[in-house]
């Protein structure tokens, strides 16, 4: 497993981080696709993407807040 320490530009400087995400499951793409067809009639198949804030605590090992 990869260093937590380290992204992908070097070492980390903060202690939070935010993510894009796009959330999974049936129950969620029925809510999406129904919201989407009654707004435009139709659905792309895309679910969208949302940020995730990440912290990670002074003393922590590995992030614990999401």
């Amino acid at each position: 497993m990869a260093d937590l320490a380290h992204g992908s530009r070097g070492e980390l400087r903060s202690r939070f981080a935010a993510v894009r995400v796009r959330p999974a499951g049936n129950a969620v793409e029925r809510r999406i696709k129904a919201a989407a067809s009654s707004e435009q009639g139709w659905w792309d198949g895309i679910l969208p993407d949302n940020w995730l804030l990440i912290e990670w605590p002074v003393g922590a090992e590995t992030p614990t807040d999401y």
